[in-house]
Formats: C-alpha cells, structure tokens, sequence
C-alpha cells in the first residue's frame, strides 16, 4: 500500500482490485433509496391529482351531494335501527348525532334531527312501517346509484346494454342495498369499540393517570381503521370493475386519512365562519351540501389514487361480466363520422 501511495495511484481503486474492503459511508444508499421511493409515490399522486381534475370530479361531487340530501335522512334511519337492536335506539341516534354535529356543526345536526323524526316510519301501525322501510330503502339508495354512475366513468366502464334495464336496476339497488347495510354494521362496530375503550380507560384511569392527547389518538386511529374500510367496500363492490383489495385498501386508505383530517377543517369552516348564517333557515341544508360536496371530492381523489397505484404495479382492471369497456375515439373533419357543416 505504501508503494502505491508513493506511485500516485488511487488507494480505493487499487484496495477495490485486490478486494480489500472498502469502507462505504453509512446509510447512504438508504437515504437515496428512501428519497426515490417518496419521489414515486409523490409522482403518483401527482398523476390522480391531474386525472381527477381532467374527470370533472367537482360536477360528479355536486351531483352527489344533491342525491345525498334526499337520501341522507333514510341512511340514518336505518342504521339507526340497526345499531339500535344491540344498544337501544337512544343511544344509538344520541351517538350517531354527536358525530353528525362534529361533522356539520350544530345547525346541520338538528336540521337532520328534525328530518329523521319527520321520517321515521317506526312511529306507526306494522303495515305502514313495512312501507315505510321500503321506501326508506329505495330512497337509501339512490345516492348509491349515482355514485356508480361517477365511478364507472372514472374507470371508464359501462353497464352492459344488451342485459335487461331492470335486471340492471335491481343489481344495482342490490348492491346500494348491501353497502346500506355494511354503513349499519360498521356504525354498529364503532359504537360497540368506543364502548370498549371508554370502559377500558375508565378502568386505567383510576390506576394511571392517561394524558388526553393518547385517548384522541385512540379515537382517530379506531375512525380511520372504520371509514378505510367503508370506503374500501365502496371502492370493491359498486363500480363495475375487479378491483383487487390490496389496490381498493390503498386507496382507501389514503382517503380515509384525507378525509378525517378534513372533515375538522369543513367542521371549523362552517362553525366560525358563519357561511351557514348567510343563508337564513337555508343554512342547515347548506352545512349539509358543503360537507357531502367536499366528502365526495375526496372520495373521488381515493378512486382516482386507486387507480394510478394499479397500473404502476401493472394491475389489470378488468370490467365485470355485466359491463363493458368504454372507447373514446377522437373524430377529426376528415372522419366519416365526424359532423358535416
């Protein structure tokens, strides 16, 4: 080594080629590793961002929070009634509306209030309430079928037209159906884990003291396990697409965290800024519109994240056996099919 050092020779080249050791400083491939990881996953959301503006994700959010003001009251209704089987209708409508008030302020919450006691057909004889869930059914579910409507065109997918409308229509209210009901079940099981929890903590608090900030992480972290599921069954069952469930958890994921650190934002924004007010006895209804509006923005943005993250890993989305792929071909002057002036 001393020779080579006295000849000029490079001491790293010449220990590489007598494979000596050479020492590598630590932790430094990781970090390159680390940064092109982050910058790939960046580079994908930057992709959804674009495809979700390009797919007038504000005009399908509008649409949706116009169905969701006419089925809203129905959706509560019944998962009311479910979630009321196992710890009673009072505490299940207390605690469904403490959440509706963290949602939609005040105001929001007692306009729903007020509509779900308007509404609720368990108030009358057996016949008239046999009817009256039917149509609460019905009602539940349109919203649904609307958001299929805006899902299928983000995967650019079609109900197939040559099955039968109705056999098409009943699928599709079958389907809103079944995630009516998975809303119920998860409301059931948060109720059922925050009844846990406060058991639990009231059981450690009197033996350690518990600081604040850990039963709020707690909360959160419950939230977004229930809602990344919810919106990984809306992701799987309701657009006419195989999705596979470890791109339909991505995505939800990603949207359920947007969604709870945003649903306290919508919640201060209505609260302080006094928009509602503007609005006079409208005001509830405008709370509402607001929250739902910004729910399905983000709900669309997970969709179109799902979507980026499976063709980066080469996932093929196929159509289910009732629909069909939809082609877009751009006709030019010289076309056969394109409009004669």
């Amino acid at each position: 080594m001393e020779a080579d050092l006295a000849s000029g020779s490079n001491p790293v080249a010449v220990a590489g080629e007598r494979g000596i050791g050479v020492a590598k400083p630590v932790g430094c491939g990781d970090g390159r590793a680390m940064r092109k990881t982050l910058r790939h996953h960046l580079s994908l959301l930057f992709t959804a961002a674009k495809n979700w503006s390009a797919d007038k994700a504000f005009q399908h959010a509008a649409a949706l929070a116009f169905y969701t003001l006419f089925s809203m009251a129905p959706l509560l209704i019944i998962a009311i009634t479910m979630t009321g089987l196992v710890f009673g209708e009072r505490a299940a409508e207390g605690q469904l509306l403490r959440t509706l008030e963290e949602w939609l302020g005040p105001e929001g919450a007692e306009a729903m209030e007020m509509t779900i006691a308007a509404t609720d057909p368990r108030q009358s004889g057996w016949l008239a309430t046999v009817f009256g869930f039917v149509l609460l059914a019905i009602g539940a579910t349109t919203v649904f079928g609307q958001l299929q409507m805006s899902l299928n065109e983000i995967w650019r997918v079609t109900s197939n037209p040559s099955r039968s409308s109705l056999l098409l229509l009943l699928k599709t209210r079958f389907l809103s159906l079944t995630l009516v009901l998975t809303i119920g079940f998860l409301l059931l099981v948060s109720l059922m884990l925050t009844a846990v929890l406060s058991a639990v903590v009231r059981f450690f608090q009197d033996l350690i003291p518990l600081p604040g900030i850990l039963l709020q992480i707690t909360d959160i972290t419950v939230s977004l396990i229930i809602i990344s599921f919810l919106f990984a069954a809306i992701f799987k069952v309701l657009p006419d697409v195989k999705i596979p469930w470890k791109e339909a958890l991505t995505g939800s994921f990603i949207t359920a965290v947007l969604f709870i650190f945003g649903k306290y934002l919508i919640s201060l924004y209505i609260t302080y800024t006094g928009v509602t007010s503007a609005y006079g006895a409208a005001g509830s209804v405008v709370a509402i519109l607001l929250w739902v509006n910004y729910s399905g923005l983000i709900l669309f943005f997970g969709v179109q994240v799902t979507k980026a993250y499976a063709e980066d890993r080469g996932v093929p989305i196929e159509p289910k056996p009732t629909a069909v792929r939809l082609r877009y071909q751009l006709l030019t002057e010289d076309s056969d099919d394109a409009p004669r002036r």
